[in-house]
């Protein structure tokens, strides 16, 4: 348990590593490979081991998977200011109403969106530093002088 707990923080972060390069203009094309359609069954590409990373991302399978995902998003998600970090997560995930009654917001949302506006100031901190070549580990000094405005 140890292990995997520590293998899935190196995926989340890597995940938000990401989009923090994303918002700060490396607008790689990291979507596709943050869809992680490997929660349900029904979705599962194939083993790394057996496979290429990039045959798996690229197979139709999974741009199907990808297609669904984005274009069964709710208009409160499209519109949403931190759809950039979370794209409206897994859709096993999706399973409440939006305030006007539309199906398929997902329940993690109020805590995303808190979890996201909280770090995003951070983010926008280390996104800056990266841009000018220094450490983004100067976030941890920044935070101390209370130099920090909720964005």
């Amino acid at each position: 348990m140890w292990r995997w707990s520590r293998v899935r923080c190196a995926a989340d972060a890597l995940r938000f590593f990401a989009e923090v390069r994303q918002r700060a203009g490396g607008r790689a094309q990291w979507r596709r490979l943050l869809l992680r359609p490997f929660c349900l069954s029904d979705n599962k590409l194939g083993n790394i081991m057996q496979k290429n990373l990039s045959s798996l991302v690229s197979s139709p399978q999974q741009t199907r998977f990808g297609n669904a995902k984005e274009f069964a998003l709710p208009s409160d998600c499209r519109q949403c200011d931190v759809r950039f970090a979370c794209n409206g997560e897994c859709p096993k995930h999706r399973f409440m109403t939006t305030a006007s009654g539309e199906y398929g917001l997902n329940y993690l949302c109020a805590g995303y969106k808190h979890f996201f506006h909280h770090i995003d100031p951070y983010m926008r901190f280390m996104a800056e530093e990266l841009k000018q070549n220094r450490a983004p580990a100067r976030v941890m000094e920044w935070a101390r002088r209370g130099e920090v405005r909720a964005s």
